[in-house]
């Protein structure tokens, strides 16, 4: 059974679908990241590059500065433990704020979310969205 699968039969805090822009600091560098989902307890997150696994980081979101574990990873995508737990309407704050910006009003980083979030899920990973 994979990590992955584990930690989510343990997770007890819901997730809010967020798919937002964020920065991961690890000890290998400064990685740009997509938030898919998150709870007070943790984010998944996926890069254009491999994340490293089980290393401590920092995650920063929008109003979020926050320690981190990254719990689990798989190629480009990982799971974040916090340190400690958010508000939930630091969450709550971010999925509307996300929510509020569709449909995007055109910028370049703006239509690639948009491109993300409507590709199929090999493009979606693969980079290669139309």
């Amino acid at each position: 059974m994979k990590y992955e699968s584990i930690v989510r039969c343990e997770r007890k805090a819901d997730r809010r679908r967020v798919l937002m822009r964020a920065v991961l600091h690890c000890p290998q560098g400064t990685i740009s990241v997509r938030v898919r989902d998150m709870s007070t307890a943790g984010a998944r997150i996926v890069a254009q590059e491999v994340i490293p696994q089980n290393c401590d980081a920092i995650f920063k979101m929008g109003s979020i500065f926050i320690a981190a574990r990254i719990v689990w990873g798989e190629g480009n995508q990982a799971g974040l433990r916090f340190y400690r737990h958010l508000p939930p309407d630091k969450v709550f704050e971010q999925a509307v704020d996300a929510e509020s910006r569709w449909p995007p009003s055109g910028s370049c980083d703006e239509m690639d979310d948009v491109r993300l979030a409507t590709a199929s899920p090999v493009e979606r990973f693969s980079g290669e969205t139309h």
